[in-house]
């Protein structure tokens, strides 16, 4: 459960829009094909380097509810830090990705995790098929995306949204964005055309989404996440992405 309680921060950062209300793009302004949809992102990219954020979350399972704390730092490309910490204010783990390095901290445990930044590796903290480096542009603001043979990208009228729809055989993705502003507003996973995963952001304010609702139908599970603080800083001094050994019980992974 403490492995999945972590999981949930990830969706935190595909927050952000300027408001709720729905907002039409004229004709001749709106996108028109895929590829130009993805330069746009791509600048929002590189404008988002780093990011500091606060959340408490509630997390349901078969009945079981966990509550917590987290704080997030990352800095694009490739330093991410997670600490997870309980409604006591009692540290829980800390999960930190730095250059090719990944290690992992249980309190609870003193116990020590250290390997190299691998998807394989990463997926034994974050239940999730993403390697270290979409991670992080997933929390400055970008989605992850199956690999796809075949896609579809269209602009909804009734919602004023962009929709981009990713198909690669049983696996399938849609992505909305609002399209005022390009900020997710919601990301849907399917496999054998049967919904796995759904995540949906509301109560946007005029920097992030303040409500973020992550489902994962396949294992019961839903998790809700309330924003508290969110920065993006000029600087992260580099000691935060570095894991002290001190006298904890090391293992490698």
């Amino acid at each position: 459960m403490k492995n999945l309680v972590i999981f949930i921060f990830f969706i935190l950062f595909f927050s952000g829009c300027f408001g709720e209300k729905i907002a039409q793009v004229k004709e001749n302004e709106r996108v028109k094909d895929i590829n130009s949809f993805f330069e746009i992102i791509q600048k929002k990219r590189l404008d988002t380097p780093k990011v500091i954020a606060e959340a408490g979350v509630d997390t349901f399972q078969k009945g079981e509810r966990v509550r917590g704390i987290f704080m997030l730092m990352t800095e694009r490309p490739s330093s991410f830090r997670l600490d997870t910490i309980s409604p006591f204010e009692q540290p829980i783990s800390t999960l930190i990705i730095n250059n090719s390095d990944i290690s992992f901290y249980e309190f609870d445990k003193n116990r020590c995790y250290f390997g190299e930044a691998t998807k394989d590796n990463l997926i034994k903290f974050l239940p999730m098929e993403l390697t270290p480096f979409q991670i992080i542009d997933l929390f400055s603001g970008i989605a992850p995306m199956i690999v796809y043979e075949n896609y579809k990208f269209e602009y909804d009228e009734k919602e004023a949204q962009y929709k981009i729809t990713l198909q690669n055989g049983d696996q399938k993705e849609t992505i909305s964005y609002i399209a005022t502003t390009f900020q997710i507003k919601k990301i849907t996973l399917f496999n054998k055309n049967k919904k796995t995963i759904e995540i949906t952001f509301d109560e946007f304010t005029s920097k992030y989404a303040k409500k973020i609702v992550f489902e994962d139908f396949k294992n019961d599970i839903k998790i809700k996440i309330k924003i508290k603080s969110f920065e993006t800083p000029e600087s992260i001094e580099s000691k935060n992405f570095i894991l002290q050994k001190g006298s904890c019980k090391e293992e490698n992974l």
